[in-house]
């Protein structure tokens, strides 16, 4: 299949182009690209097809492409295709650009960075411009990149990470309208995860929070219609079930799986262990071992 290189199109030195095109026959073979893409249609309506998949489009329709996707389009039978296309190289978003603003703390995150600037990641993006903010945002950044003006790539750089920190907030948006629970899902796993590998590993609300970028109350708020139990209550649920199976299949001293689990304080950890268990740690290692049933769904 061929590969479209990123040097074919950028003005040299360069990071970003975009360029303004109409469909001609023949003009676009089914391809990859070594960059990524944001592709917009501006006019007509016809097919793109993307990873084997054929999707009709329209005007408005906007597409985010990875690395590895594979795709072309045409248009419907005696219609017109106009797109307009932002090709860039993930080092055009430098690290002190990213760093520069607070505000952009959502270019940082690791789900952002997976969607975007993974290599080995081929899907891809579909929005719809019903209000037409994309179109007015990505024709602003074709008339700066035509005009070629001084200041130009720094202004192109500030146009880029606003048009992809808002598609990735309507993406997520999207996402929580049609199913909310999308958004924890990945959330409950790496909760699983961190509770079950060696050692404590820190989990809070706030970082979970940030990860789905939502706000700690509205997290929280989720996370309990959702989940039908707090975030804490939750994740003490976890950590006292760990405990339960080192009890029960290991010869680790009491403090070490407290430790193990997540906790420093004694008085905590018994505590809580009592209040999901109904028994202290060392009561129900010993009922464990003299054949009591092994009962640990709290």
């Amino acid at each position: 299949m061929y590969q479209y290189k990123f040097t074919n199109f950028a003005r040299e030195g360069e990071q970003i182009t975009i360029n303004e095109s109409v469909y001609l026959p023949g003009m676009l073979p089914e391809h990859t690209h070594n960059f990524l893409e944001i592709f917009y249609v501006t006019d007509g309506s016809g097919v793109h097809v993307i990873n084997g998949h054929r999707l009709p489009v329209r005007s408005g329709d906007m597409f985010v492409l990875g690395y590895g996707a594979n795709h072309t389009f045409f248009p419907d039978e005696g219609k017109t295709l106009k797109w307009i296309n932002i090709d860039f190289v993930p080092e055009f978003i430098d690290g002190s650009m990213i760093n520069e603003y607070n505000a952009n703390e959502i270019i940082k995150l690791s789900a952002f960075r997976n969607l975007f600037f993974d290599p080995h990641n081929i899907t891809f993006l579909q929005l719809y411009d019903k209000e037409g903010n994309y179109r007015a945002l990505i024709e602003l950044m074709r008339d700066e990149y035509v005009r070629h003006s001084y200041g130009c790539i720094g202004c192109l750089k500030h146009y880029l990470i606003i048009l992809l920190t808002k598609v990735f907030c309507d993406n997520i948006k999207n996402k929580q309208d049609s199913d909310p629970r999308w958004l924890l899902q990945s959330v409950l796993n790496e909760i699983s995860e961190s509770i079950a590998g060696d050692g404590p590993s820190p989990v809070s609300l706030e970082k979970f929070a940030q990860k789905v970028y939502m706000s700690p109350k509205s997290f929280s708020r989720l996370f309990r219609q959702k989940i039908g139990v707090g975030f804490s209550h939750y994740v003490q649920q976890k950590r006292i079930e760990k405990s339960c199976k080192l009890l029960s299949e290991t010869d680790m001293p009491i403090n070490s799986v407290m430790i193990d689990v997540g906790y420093c304080d004694a008085k905590t950890f018994y505590s809580l262990f009592k209040r999901f268990m109904g028994v202290t740690p060392m009561q129900y290692r010993q009922k464990m071992r003299t054949g009591g049933e092994n009962d640990t769904d709290i």
